[in-house]
């Protein structure tokens, strides 16, 4: 799949990454690159073949998945450095 240089300016535009010219050209190469490389990968029939869901045979050694008791909210709240309203408070991270 051939990734125009327009193509190329409107991703990095829409990312907000500012490029220029020389490098939105050579992106546009990569990119092509890298589509080709998907378009051979989905090309491959893989009908017949059963989803991996480990890279060795061996079974995972993390400990087994359960429940336990949790904190208390008062527990919880103990370390905190500021609490509000029964919550733990933390400064603003977005500006609305």
């Amino acid at each position: 799949m051939e990734v125009s240089f327009e193509d190329t300016a409107r991703i990095a535009r829409l990312a907000h990454l500012s490029f220029s010219d020389e490098e939105l050209t050579v992106l546009s190469g990569e990119l092509s690159r890298i589509f080709t490389w998907i378009s051979a990968i989905t090309a491959v029939d893989t009908s017949g073949v059963a989803p991996l869901t480990a890279l060795t045979p061996e079974r995972s050694s993390v400990r087994t998945d359960r429940p336990s008791p949790g904190l208390t909210q008062a527990e919880a709240l103990a370390n905190a450095p500021e609490t509000g309203d029964g919550f733990i408070a933390a400064p603003r991270v977005l500006r609305i």
